[in-house]
């Protein structure tokens, strides 16, 4: 099933093994490489509900503003997001500084992290979720911030993975 999308273009889904591409995207006046993954057999016999979803992707500069403005709120009283930092700045803080050339801290540190990817998976029900990845440069460090959207946009988890 062919899907355009106005920020990944036209994206290949297929039902056996979902979709998994990378690609360079402008978001919020730069460009981002940014990998997409769609979780297999979760649109079967629902292409209207992959297509909900794809509009909502195409709306991806809004929810990772709204993601962002989120972190920064709650960076002081959410537990994933502290650990996210704490983590970075504890194991981190000399090989971060030297390779963003930036003095980092725990007020600025949500300024140096990038949308990694973009996931799309099943709820259990009717619905998806947008999961929007966010980390410090790749080289440096494998752990992810994560913020999941619910099929109305609304932001219903941020996590911390490694």
């Amino acid at each position: 099933m062919i899907i355009n999308s106005q920020i990944f273009g036209e994206v290949n889904y297929d039902l056996k093994e979902g979709v998994y591409l990378t690609k360079e995207i402008a978001l919020n006046e730069g460009v981002v490489n940014c990998a997409l993954y769609v979780e297999e057999d979760f649109f079967n016999d629902k292409e209207d509900l992959l297509k909900e979803a794809f509009k909502s992707l195409d709306k991806l500069e809004i929810l990772e503003q709204s993601a962002r403005k989120k972190l920064t709120e709650e960076k002081d009283d959410n537990e994933a997001i502290q650990t996210f930092i704490e983590f970075h700045l504890d194991e981190l803080k000399d090989v971060l500084g030297q390779a963003l050339s930036k003095n980092i801290s725990p007020h600025n540190f949500l300024d140096y992290i990038e949308l990694r990817s973009v996931n799309l998976f099943n709820d259990g029900g009717d619905g998806f979720i947008i999961q929007l990845d966010f980390q410090v440069q790749k080289e440096l460090s494998d752990e992810i911030l994560v913020v999941n959207f619910d099929k109305f946009e609304k932001i219903v988890s941020i996590t911390h993975e490694s």
